[in-house]
């Protein structure tokens, strides 16, 4: 059974996650998560009125204090005019998520839109301290060594850090 069907009946949250590269492209922001004791990217739930976008680079800097900018990746263009209809920037990717009952919540799935997010990495990094122990840059290597890193981090740094 998929995935996809195991969890057709759970509840959905849609949240984004910024992976923050510096121009170079050969260092990424992580954050040390308290809860889940891992070295992610920093990200968080959509707020009621924001764009997914705006969220990606609101959750970097409450959780890092660096200042960030959109990466732009190449999309159709489909000429809107804003008025009924506009378009957002597309997420580098979209990933599901399980995540497992806690005390806050029964198991649900995440609906994470993942955006590229660039930023000068000589930024004072100041992390929030009730949600990150630390955030911190880190090499491609740093990255791939890491114990503490989910799969999909290390997918990134393969795929976008020289």
């Amino acid at each position: 059974m998929s995935l996809l069907n195991s969890t057709s009946g759970h509840k959905k949250h849609f949240t984004v996650t910024g992976y923050v590269v510096n121009k170079e492209r050969s260092r990424l922001l992580l954050i040390h998560h308290k809860k889940l004791n891992k070295w992610l990217p920093p990200g968080g739930h959509l707020g009621k009125d924001e764009l997914p976008h705006e969220a990606a680079i609101r959750e970097v800097t409450e959780e890092t204090g660096v200042t960030t900018s959109l990466v732009q990746l190449s999309e159709p263009d489909f000429a809107l005019q804003g008025i009924r209809d506009m378009q957002v920037p597309v997420p580098y990717a979209m990933l599901y998520q399980l995540i497992p009952e806690s005390p806050k919540d029964t198991e649900h799935v995440h609906l994470d839109m993942v955006y590229v997010l660039e930023a000068d990495d000589q930024q004072d990094t100041i992390a929030q301290e009730r949600e990150v122990f630390a955030a911190r840059w880190l090499s491609k290597v740093e990255v791939l060594e890491f114990e503490e890193v989910f799969d999909s981090v290390k997918g990134f740094a393969n795929l976008y850090l020289t």
